[in-house]
C-alpha cells in the first residue's frame, strides 16, 4: 500500500517474510472471492476464465 518491497515493509512492521507473503496472499484471494460474489450476483463476469487444456 506504501510502495514498499515485501523485504521493506516486513522490516518496518517487524515481520519475517514468510508473514508478509502469507498476508498478501490471503488479501488477494479474499479480493477476488468478493469480486466473484459480485459478478454472480450481478449476472455479469469481469474476472479472467481459467485456461483449459
Amino acid at each position: 500500500m506504501e510502495g514498499l518491497s515485501i523485504r521493506k515493509y516486513a522490516e518496518t512492521h517487524q515481520l519475517n517474510r514468510g508473514s508478509v507473503d502469507y498476508l498478501q496472499k490471503k488479501f488477494f484471494s479474499a479480493l477476488a472471492r468478493l469480486l466473484k460474489e459480485r459478478d454472480e450476483a450481478e449476472g455479469k463476469c469481469r474476472l479472467r476464465k481459467p485456461v483449459q487444456n
